[in-house]
């Protein structure tokens, strides 16, 4: 989300990007999730991984947590029309699973279909946040592979059809052994 809204207002500044797991707003369905938000309630186990990740301490944590519980109640912050996404000048990857439980998946195609130089990876079986676990391998040599194309396409990304406005469409070559999947071969029901 907070590279959406640089990409927006700073566009200049973004060459290239990774959105994962975002959506064009936040649905009823995420609010009564996010608003379940409590860090009290996160498990020793929990707070280690997340002590591993997040080296700044657990107030760092905690103030993580109280922002995602926040967003249950704002209505401001995350309003992404395809008006506002197609001034994005960055190539941008959208890597979203197709088991979202936040998102559905028609937003990460909206998103895809609004931003000019757009690739969609539509990771099959994955969640919110499809890069951990059994996606964490392909995922980083995907976005190596994709944040190193300087302006270029990256071999795994192929444009079928490409320009502004139009019905654009795209299609993973290589990665297709790899478990990835491109918006052809998601089914009709994620979409």
């Amino acid at each position: 989300m907070t590279v959406l809204h640089m990409a927006t207002q700073q566009p200049e500044r973004v060459e290239a990007m990774i959105v994962i797991g975002v959506g064009t707003y936040i649905p009823a369905e995420c609010r009564k999730i996010l608003a379940q938000t409590n860090v009290d309630a996160i498990s020793d186990a929990a707070w280690e991984h997340l002590r591993e990740m997040h080296t700044h301490g657990d107030d760092l944590v905690r103030a993580l947590y109280a922002w995602v519980a926040s967003l249950a109640e704002s209505y401001n912050d995350m309003t992404f029309t395809p008006a506002y996404l197609s001034t994005i000048t960055a190539r941008t990857l959208v890597v979203r699973g197709d088991r979202d439980y936040c998102f559905p998946a028609s937003m990460g195609w909206d998103i895809y279909e609004a931003i000019p130089d757009a690739y969609l990876w539509v990771v099959p079986n994955g969640n919110h946040v499809p890069i951990r676990g059994s996606h964490a391998a392909s995922f980083a040599e995907t976005a190596l592979e994709f944040l190193e194309g300087s302006g270029s396409r990256p071999p795994a990304y192929r444009p079928v059809r490409q320009g502004r406005g139009s019905s654009k469409s795209r299609k993973l070559t290589s990665r297709s052994a790899a478990g990835l999947s491109s918006p052809k071969s998601a089914s009709a029901e994620a979409l």
